[in-house]
């Protein structure tokens, strides 16, 4: 975590024989949107004609000023999430047409809401490190840290934030393949009840940032988040000296 994004391909892929090209255009002018915000440069990009909608992008970029690397945490740090949880979910009750609009447009406006200024947030704060959460879900990515830092942390489940329908769609089986093969992958690691561990293990895309700081920074940290524009964010845990589990959900 910290490095800058500085050039950018495109790399899609089309069905040009059902669908109207107005929506690779879209798809395209969306990213690029981002890539601009991101503070990139569009270069180029390869399309090719596919039988479903791909899209992505190669990025080039450089070191910034501070480098985070998962194994340098350390215990006795406070832990903080940055966007709600549910892409995962939401997305999946979309992809089966059982998506409440307001749901799908909460859902949308968090995934297309770059991490950039949260992170600018906590490097200016001077923050021990930090990681993102994506495919692995929260429990995946926060498991990584600790396991490469040599130490445990204290979950406080309850302090999560979801976003709205994420129950709900739980509720109906709406829960994607990666959540339970997540689930599988950590539990070892975890001492906690067997449905947060699940709900936990989630996939994100576009996911949030977990940031590890030293206490006495934490309120400012979240004040400034919030400022920022990411109001959702919240204190989740605190790190701990190496335990027999490496997460305790409380």
């Amino acid at each position: 975590m910290g490095g800058k994004p500085v050039s950018v391909l495109n790399i899609a892929g089309f069905p040009v024989d059902c669908l109207d090209l107005k929506i690779l255009e879209d798809i395209f002018s969306g990213g690029l949107s981002k890539i601009e915000e991101a503070g990139a440069c569009l270069v180029g990009g390869h399309t090719i004609i596919d039988r479903e909608i791909k899209y992505g992008l190669s990025v080039v970029g450089i070191p910034g000023e501070n480098i985070f690397h998962n194994a340098i945490a350390k215990e006795g740090l406070d832990i903080i999430l940055t966007k709600p949880l549910g892409g995962g979910i939401i997305s999946t009750a979309l992809k089966a047409e059982m998506v409440e609009e307001k749901h799908k447009t909460e859902m949308i406006n968090y995934m297309t809401r770059l991490n950039k200024y949260s992170a600018k947030v906590a490097e200016e704060a001077g923050i021990v490190t930090m990681t993102d959460i994506t495919g692995f879900g929260l429990l995946g990515h926060l498991l990584e840290v600790l396991k490469a830092s040599h130490i445990s942390a204290r979950i406080y489940r309850e302090n999560v934030p979801f976003m709205s329908g994420f129950d709900l769609y739980i509720s109906y089986g709406l829960v994607p393949a990666g959540a339970y093969r997540n689930k599988e992958f950590v539990q070892d690691f975890i001492k906690g009840d067997k449905e947060w561990i699940l709900k936990f293990s989630v996939p994100e895309t576009s996911g949030g940032l977990l940031i590890f700081c030293d206490k006495k920074k934490t309120e400012r940290i979240l004040r400034e988040i919030k400022n920022n524009g990411d109001k959702e964010v919240s204190l989740i845990g605190e790190t701990i000296k190496l335990q027999e589990k490496h997460i305790y959900l409380i």
